[in-house]
């Protein structure tokens, strides 16, 4: 029987001095079984926060990885617990939830997407899909779908070292996003090549309080980690891009944005009843959040 180390205080645990991290996760595997946190921000501090940990950061600094873009579809509106109407991981091909899907709005016939490819889930090409383009959102002349940019990413601390995270920015922060990704796609370098520091500047429509993000670049990463940047990307995108169950799926969408202003009534006629003959095709992700 090996010594123990005495601690003092009520509740105290011994612990084995001939290994000390015997703390009963000896079979949890890092690489393969720690979930990835995700960085919400929080606009009316302004401040991201790790959604695993609760942790809150007024500036974040970073080594991002890549840019995966994607689209999510809220409905107009939207009440807690509601998932999205229609998301697509890879921007290309949207999965709709048929029974709330804005099918006249979106000009696809329902007919034709009734069964879902063979039987299963149904799949929408985000090209010809309506919901994109200007003046389709009920609440305002903007696309009804949002484009998002989620980047994999190293944040780094004071000591330097790195951990991974993910990022998703949309709305009013895209601009932001294009304007800093822009300088490193004219040039052909790869975002993994800086350090960049993202502070949140707070704004305010009406009553709602909402942050804007801002991009820095601080400085170089060294040359000699490129090729695993590259390699972490890679990885990250192709889960990022991948259709996935509910079970599956460790998204956590948090909208970055003031809502947009009212306009019109919503254009789509179709009755929003959930119909008892209408197809379920796509499981709602639980863990995603709407646009509040």
């Amino acid at each position: 029987m090996s010594e123990v180390e005495k601690y003092e205080g009520s509740g105290a645990v011994a612990v084995p001095t001939d290994d000390p991290w015997a703390t009963g996760l000896e079979d949890f595997d890092v690489t393969t079984d720690a979930v990835m946190p995700r960085l919400k921000i929080i606009g009316k501090d302004a401040t991201f926060e790790d959604n695993l940990t609760g942790e809150r950061h007024n500036k974040i600094t970073v080594v991002l990885l890549g840019l995966v873009k994607q689209r999510i579809l809220w409905d107009e509106e939207v009440k807690e617990g509601d998932g999205p109407l229609c998301r697509s991981n890879n921007f290309n091909e949207g999965s709709p939830f048929a029974k709330d899907f804005p099918w006249r709005a979106s000009k696809f016939e329902r007919d034709d997407y009734d069964k879902g490819k063979d039987g299963g889930e149904i799949i929408l090409p985000c090209a010809n899909c309506a919901l994109k383009e200007w003046g389709t959102n009920p609440r305002g002349g903007t696309p009804w779908c949002s484009e998002q940019h989620t980047f994999p990413l190293l944040m780094l601390d004071e000591h330097g070292n790195t951990s991974p995270a993910v990022l998703t920015l949309q709305r009013s922060a895209i601009k932001a996003s294009k304007s800093y990704v822009t300088g490193f796609a004219r040039t052909r370098t790869p975002l993994y090549t800086a350090i960049t520091e993202i502070s949140l500047n707070a704004q305010r429509r009406g009553s709602v309080d909402y942050a804007v993000p801002s991009f820095v670049k601080a400085s170089e990463t060294d040359r000699d980690a490129w090729p695993e940047y590259a390699q972490q990307y890679r990885s990250i995108r192709e889960f990022l891009t991948s259709r996935r169950t509910k079970d599956e799926d460790t998204s956590d969408d948090e909208p970055t944005s003031a809502p947009a202003s009212r306009g019109r009534d919503r254009d789509d006629d179709e009755p929003r009843s959930r119909r008892d003959d209408a197809p379920t095709t796509s499981t709602r992700y639980e863990d995603e959040e709407p646009p509040f």
